[in-house]
């Protein structure tokens, strides 16, 4: 590869992890890394970047809904630097952010591409700090609402 092609591309990845830990820290709790320090956040935010774990939807030049999710087994659920298991019978949604409308289907829609099994899994994510369970129905209505 070229080496001046090879740097362009790490500084554009580099900007949009600085994209992203801003849209992070702009959102607080919900983004689960807002209290971390920034070369933390910036490590796991390359990582599920690195793992397909991270989505994004950007609008306009900027990051309007961002999500961190995995496939994977029961007893894997909220640990954090995991990557996805395809033998897993769960999904779990670690972050899910977005601050426009429509943004949130969105991110639900790029993780049922992303997990072609996904109808047959369990569905869980951190609200709260609580484990909480979802159900297919409720991110097919998150789809749907998204389409209209």
């Amino acid at each position: 590869m070229n080496p001046r092609l090879k740097e362009q591309q790490a500084t554009s990845a580099e900007a949009l992890l600085g994209e992203v830990l801003a849209f992070c820290r702009q959102h607080g709790p919900k983004c689960g890394v807002s209290n971390w320090p920034d070369w933390c956040s910036r490590e796991y935010l390359a990582f599920h970047a690195l793992n397909n774990s991270l989505a994004l939807v950007r609008r306009n030049g900027r990051v309007v809904g961002m999500a961190i999710g995995w496939q994977c087994r029961e007893d894997e659920l909220e640990k954090h630097w995991v990557v996805t298991n395809p033998l897993g019978d769960c999904f779990y949604f670690a972050n899910l952010v977005a601050s426009e409308r429509n943004a949130l289907p969105e991110l639900i829609r790029i993780f049922i591409t992303r997990i072609p099994a996904w109808r047959g899994l369990r569905l869980f994510a951190n609200r709260r700090g609580k484990l909480i369970p979802y159900t297919v129905r409720h991110l097919q209505r998150l789809d749907a609402q998204g389409r209209k």
